[in-house]
């Protein structure tokens, strides 16, 4: 949410602050606009020289232009307008955008007792401004004319002008994932990136920070996707370490970052996988016996692709835990784990754990995440196996559902799929030839797929295909109909993250 800033914004706590021991010259350098001489408070951040460059509060300053600011917390950038021109600039990055367009600067903005500092001549110029300085009087001398005049003192490189500057066509992340998000320290973890063709480079730094983490210039390309491969290696334990995630075209890096991925760094290593779970003796009724305690793991709610399904089918499974889970797994009704989940990926305080298992046979199955006493939550689930009589399909039957995610050309398919709001899911529903008509309705009965011929054959079997948007949880129903009757049924679900 945008808001004004107000005098005592911007914290600095933010990492990439001026060591004072670096600043000279902080509190004796004069800046004048139009022959006036802009007044910074006494108990505030002054104009400064840091190698070699005027820097100078850019609130302050630019309230002295008659500028308005705007301050967004979340991404940590400002902007303000100026007649025509809107222009906006992420704290600690060497870049600001006019008008869209992004213009390099040789050095970067940097927080100095709580305000942001920022070069002269960029701002100044950015604005359509001349700057000079008067090196006896240690003074910025900013004029509104357009005559250009001669500089002989600390400046940045001249900005080009908005109308110089080439538009090239923005670099954009669609896709970031890692091979986990609990780490120990010194481990590494290898992060996936996927991006356009417009991006040349990909680096992760921590987030509000400047010191690059990782950079990797190399990719494959696959269609309009380009990958790249990075890898993290924390130095510090961390109950959340958020790492930024940006791109970059031959215009440089782009002002905010593109993703933002949270880890968890332990002192520990993480490399045997998820803490070891103990199994307990089941009571006659089936239900779990007193062995495992309710800890600080909660089981927030689960997912599965069917509750029905053929032997020897397997079932794909999604666990929603909080915080403080450490390992999911599944059991059967002898409490004996067939399925355990190797990672989990992280959405606002959730951990996401996906998995698949196979039942083997009609009866309780248990959902289990626990915490690092392995104290467990669980949720107890009845699924039914019906005994295949024929390893072939039946000629008018389901062969198979496969959901994916259309912004992410490189994603498995499945069952059941966690996609991001609006996004498209692409779904291919393949039955046996003996079939007259394909319906598919969402959980409102609403019909979003009535065909008849709309497939295409192969090796026996029609493949019929089509595309639904991830507006909210669905559940869909596909519907066999074959001589005017609706003879099978298959569930799937499209799940918004």
């Amino acid at each position: 949410m945008k808001k004004f800033i107000p005098a005592c914004v911007i914290s600095a706590v933010a990492a990439g602050i001026f060591c004072v021991s670096s600043i000279m010259g902080a509190a004796d350098v004069t800046v004048k606009l139009d022959g006036k001489t802009i007044n910074y408070a006494q108990n505030d951040a002054q104009p400064q020289i840091v190698d070699n460059r005027t820097m100078v509060p850019l609130r302050a300053t630019g309230e002295a232009f008659g500028l308005e600011f705007e301050w967004n917390d979340k991404t940590r950038v400002v902007s303000f307008k100026d007649g025509d021109k809107v222009i906006t600039h992420v704290v600690n990055q060497p870049y600001i955008y006019v008008n869209g367009v992004p213009i390099e600067c040789d050095y970067a903005s940097a927080i100095v007792q709580n305000r942001v500092l920022f070069s002269v001549r960029m701002l100044s110029e950015a604005l359509g401004k001349n700057v000079s300085w008067d090196a006896p009087n240690r003074t910025v001398i900013i004029t509104s004319t357009t005559t250009p005049t001669t500089t002989t003192a600390p400046s940045t490189t001249t900005a080009p002008s908005t109308s110089s500057a080439p538009l090239v066509p923005q670099s954009q992340i669609v896709r970031v994932e890692s091979d986990r998000t609990t780490v120990g320290v010194g481990e590494e973890v290898s992060i996936t990136v996927t991006a356009d063709k417009n991006t040349e480079s990909v680096k992760i730094s921590e987030y509000g920070q400047q010191r690059i983490l990782g950079l990797s210039k190399d990719y494959t390309e696959s269609g309009e996707y380009r990958t790249f491969k990075l890898v993290l290696k924390p130095e510090e334990a961390k109950e959340s370490l958020r790492i930024a995630v940006y791109s970059a075209n031959e215009e440089g890096y782009k002002l905010g970052p593109d993703q933002i991925i949270n880890f968890k760094v332990t002192t520990t290593s993480q490399t045997s996988g998820t803490t070891k779970t103990t199994t307990s003796t089941s009571t006659s009724s089936g239900t779990t016996s007193g062995t495992k305690q309710k800890g600080d793991a909660d089981l927030e709610k689960y997912i599965l692709s069917a509750e029905k399904v053929k032997s020897g089918a397997t079932i794909d499974i999604i666990i929603y835990s909080n915080n403080f889970g450490v390992s999911a797994w599944v059991e059967d009704e002898s409490e004996s784990v067939i399925s355990k989940a190797t990672d989990h990926s992280n959405k606002d305080s959730s951990y996401i754990w996906r998995f698949s298992f196979k039942p083997s046979k009609t009866g309780y199955y248990y959902f289990c995440v626990a915490d690092k006493n392995n104290k467990v939550d669980y949720e107890k689930v009845y699924i039914t196996v019906e005994t295949a009589t024929s390893t072939q399909y039946d000629n008018s039957n389901f062969v198979s559902v496969t959901l994916k995610d259309s912004s992410n050309s490189d994603n498995k398919g499945s069952s059941s799929i966690i996609v991001d709001k609006y996004d498209y899911v692409d779904v291919e529903i393949q039955t046996g030839r003996k079939i007259d008509r394909l319906i598919v309705r969402d959980n409102n009965n609403n019909e979003i797929f009535n065909e008849s011929s709309s497939y295409t054959e192969k090796d026996g079997k029609f493949i019929w295909t089509f595309s639904v948007r991830a507006d909210e949880d669905t559940r869909y129903t596909a519907v066999i109909r074959y001589d005017n009757v609706d003879r099978n049924t298959r569930e799937f679900r499209v799940n918004v993250d």
